[in-house]
């Protein structure tokens, strides 16, 4: 896994005081120009709960209790999990052992295997729990509360590294991905951030051309501090694709993303040591 080094400056910013009185009195000469007319009027009985936060009002009938959203048989499930999960972070993960190792023992991660934690949302044709997003939360609150390096691992997996999969993949994608990233240890990743951009996708290097034949692509570039970057047997790339623009027939440079399984010596993976700052 890759280690990601987040630096903050000792520096503060100061900012020049606003003028109450100013503002204040610009603000009321302001409304002094603002007319009613019948279409706000007619807001004024608006039911939206959103809207009347912004009047200053709540309607509390919109939002308690609190919705619930499960079927009994979904809050069963997800009840039923909760115990192995919680029982996961007390007798057999160690959060400080694995900060200490900079890493995971292989029994604690075959462990997660064994409870399903690779395929929460996965559907249980394809070996996963199938959880819906409400049910994931529920889990995730247990994963965050004991050990973000474990929540980080399940989350890049499956929340971002074979996400793309699950919702878009054509159905023999799935067949051939989704089994394998759920119970077959086959880890994934996301590779998004690049040496000289970060979460910036129109700014990436990173290169894919079809071949002559359009069968696929040929890539070429560099991804950084990528979660389970050295791990993964499958990877989430993004990469500038040369598309045209229909309407005008114009070429642009405009990135997509591709779903990679890494075999071969074409990929190189370096782990990343010691310090880096920006």
């Amino acid at each position: 896994m890759f280690i990601i080094t987040l630096i903050r400056s000792s520096k503060f910013l100061r900012f020049p005081k606003t003028s109450v009185k100013y503002f204040s009195a610009r603000t009321n000469m302001d409304l002094k120009d603002i007319k009613s007319d019948t279409k706000s009027s007619q807001l004024k009985n608006s039911s939206s709960f959103m809207m009347n936060i912004f009047r200053g009002k709540m309607l509390s009938a919109e939002v308690f209790p609190y919705p619930d959203v499960l079927e009994t048989d979904e809050k069963e499930l997800i009840l039923s999990l909760v115990d192995p999960f919680e029982k996961f972070f007390t007798e057999i993960n160690s959060a400080t052992r694995n900060d200490e190792n900079s890493s995971i023992d292989g029994t604690v991660l075959d462990k997660l295997w064994e409870l399903g934690a690779f395929g929460i949302q996965v559907p249980e044709k394809y070996g996963g729990l199938g959880l819906g997003n409400t049910q994931y939360g529920r889990l995730c609150e247990i994963l965050g509360a004991n050990d973000l390096s474990v929540g980080i691992t399940l989350g890049a997996h499956q929340s971002i590294g074979f996400k793309g999969i699950l919702l878009f993949g054509t159905q023999q994608q799935k067949e051939k991905y989704l089994s394998k990233l759920t119970t077959e240890k086959v880890y994934a990743a996301f590779a998004l951030t690049e040496p000289s951009s970060g979460s910036d996708a129109g700014s990436i290097r990173t290169r894919a051309v079809k071949s002559d034949d359009g069968n696929y692509f040929i890539l070429n570039g560099s991804k950084i501090w990528i979660s389970n970057g050295g791990v993964a047997d499958v990877m989430t790339v993004f990469a500038q694709t040369e598309q045209v623009d229909l309407a005008t027939g114009e070429k642009k440079d405009k990135p997509q993303c591709l779903s990679l399984w890494l075999e071969g010596p074409f990929v190189q993976i370096t782990h990343l040591s010691g310090h880096s700052h920006f």
